[in-house]
């Protein structure tokens, strides 16, 4: 049965997908280009006599004037080590690539450094010919704190930042920011409706 945290991580992206580029820039240091437009992507990998696969959110990405796809990238939420994601992530991987037919990056966004240290270990597809090496985003890569200024300019990360490094005495200002952050966004948004 899938969490709290982890549907909650699964849904600040997958309705955000916007926020995706940011993400991979700032944490990741991926360069990526500014002019992108990012949709949504179906999650769903639908193969003969294999079970349905589902990763937790699909993302791709194009120039804002063309219309061949850049890059797609499948984000695993992943809390805890599971021996089954060897299998299914590669399957993911593969099958939005084949979707999509372009490249296809798997990143895995996780809460805590065990899990993260678990998750960055490349995935031998066969004799070390093939190697799936997940990109992962753990704690060390989200930010402890973030300045209202920062949290303002994107509240999706001060939201990631507070549901990684909430629970820490010292957090306090980070999820004020976060808050204030987020409901200015919405409050610009109930005007603009």
């Amino acid at each position: 049965m899938v969490s709290f945290t982890h549907q909650g991580v699964c849904k600040l992206i997958g309705e955000r997908p916007d926020f995706v580029p940011t993400l991979l820039r700032t944490l990741l240091g991926m360069d990526l280009p500014r002019d992108v437009v990012v949709v949504p992507a179906p999650e769903t990998i639908r193969a003969l006599r294999l079970p349905e696969h589902a990763a937790d959110v699909v993302v791709v990405h194009r120039r804002a004037t063309g219309r061949r796809l850049n890059e797609a990238f499948v984000l695993e939420v992943q809390l805890r080590p599971d021996r089954d994601k060897w299998w299914s992530w590669p399957v993911h991987l593969c099958g939005t690539r084949a979707r999509h037919r372009c490249p296809t990056t798997l990143v895995v966004i996780t809460t805590n450094e065990r899990t993260a240290h678990w998750a960055a270990r490349p995935i031998d597809l066969g004799r070390a010919q093939g190697m799936v090496r997940p990109l992962v985003i753990g704690p060390q890569q989200i930010p402890r704190m973030l300045e209202l200024d920062e949290a303002r300019a994107c509240p999706e990360l001060a939201t990631l930042a507070v549901i990684v490094h909430g629970h820490r005495p010292e957090s306090k200002r980070l999820i004020r920011n976060a808050l204030e952050a987020v409901l200015e966004r919405l409050a610009n948004g109930l005007e603009q409706d």
